[in-house]
């Protein structure tokens, strides 16, 4: 006779079945055998979805996806033989067995791969409660956190909403986090962040966008500089020119739209590892090369030994929006919003942006 393991009378409970049969003209015998249940027993009444507990569902969808009960355990924070218990027990109670066990691999049976989709997508929504719950919970204790730009103090949409903001609503702590817009739109995902101001463009997805404000730039040219004896520069005057840029990895959808006109003229781009304005000017002086310059700034004068250039025929743009996670937002965030819009900023809804182009810093 076979042996089998604690393990497998749990998943396969035995069940008696009791036969008679004729031993002579006026006697009868009765035969009790044992057969292995091919499932998990369960109750014979009717189970109602009432009765399935959601975590049951949760702990599921872990091991459905690691398909290992160690690394699951890990990643919900429990230990490993709580775990299988709980998952015994919920097969139990469905009355049938989710997953092929042995020594070396767990794999899903045919009920668990019919069950594994529905509960991975229950997960991942009571994912996403819990950061609700806990954006909820911040909401109430009166605060807000907001990312921008390290450079973006000077911008007037910028200071003008905090500022009024802190003047109407005096009871709620507002914090400014400083950071790249790449930094600060995947913290505003994954809901370190109520709002952030940004600069356009980025992955749109999930995110709901106010226009603030569209910079315009113009050229800085050191005055020693071939370009400078010209007043108004074309693109085909940068072939071959140095040009230096911001960095491109705080933004690589906006260094491609803000400097993508020059260099596909042929500029050569020069990143400069500082993510400050002065550091550009700095650097173009000292190294007589042009950089640009944003006219509608209301913080950075001309530099001596700089002129000032327009581009001829194509104007070169930056949008600054302030940005939110759709559906997912807290009465400070709907007033910031609000404010936001009474001070005229509109709603903005980008078209697709084009496939960046294919350059070499140096």
């Amino acid at each position: 006779m076979a042996k089998h393991s604690s393990g497998d009378r749990q998943s396969r409970p035995i069940a008696r079945r009791q036969t008679t049969r004729k031993t002579g003209a006026n006697s009868e015998e009765t035969q009790t055998t044992m057969t292995t249940s091919a499932h998990p027993r369960r109750s014979s009444s009717p189970l109602k979805a009432s009765d399935i507990d959601i975590n049951s569902l949760i702990y599921f969808a872990a091991v459905s996806s690691e398909l290992s009960f160690t690394r699951a355990a890990a990643r919900l924070g429990v230990d490993q033989s709580w775990l299988s218990q709980k998952i015994r027990q919920f097969e139990s109670q469905l009355g049938c067995s989710l997953f092929e066990r042995s020594t070396r691999r767990v794999s899903l049976t045919d009920a668990g791969r019919v069950l594994a989709g529905p509960a991975k997508q229950l997960s991942a929504v009571s994912v996403e409660a819990q950061r609700a719950a806990k954006l909820l919970t911040r909401s109430m204790e009166a605060s807000m956190r907001i990312g921008a730009l390290p450079h973006s103090f000077w911008q007037k949409e910028r200071f003008h909403l905090i500022d009024t903001f802190i003047t109407q609503h005096p009871e709620i702590n507002v914090e400014v986090v400083n950071g790249s817009s790449v930094e600060l739109i995947r913290s505003l995902r994954e809901g370190h962040l109520d709002a952030a101001f940004s600069c356009w463009p980025f992955d749109p997805s999930g995110l709901e966008m106010l226009l603030l404000r569209t910079d315009r730039y113009g050229l800085l040219v050191p005055e020693e500089h071939r370009l400078a004896r010209q007043d108004t520069l074309v693109l085909e005057d940068f072939a071959g020119e140095e040009f230096v840029t911001a960095p491109e990895k705080h933004n690589p959808l906006t260094y491609h739209s803000l400097y993508g006109p020059l260099l596909k003229a042929g500029a050569v781009p020069v990143q400069v590892p500082e993510f400050e304005h002065s550091a550009l000017i700095r650097q173009a002086k000292t190294y007589r090369r042009v950089c640009l310059f944003n006219l509608d700034s209301e913080a950075h004068p001309i530099e001596t030994g700089m002129v000032r250039r327009q581009l001829s025929g194509n104007e070169l743009t930056n949008k600054k929006c302030l940005t939110r996670v759709k559906d997912r937002f807290t009465p400070p965030v709907l007033a910031f919003w609000e404010l936001a819009l009474q001070n005229g900023a509109t709603l903005f809804s980008p078209d697709p942006e084009p496939a960046p182009l294919e350059l070499t810093a140096i």
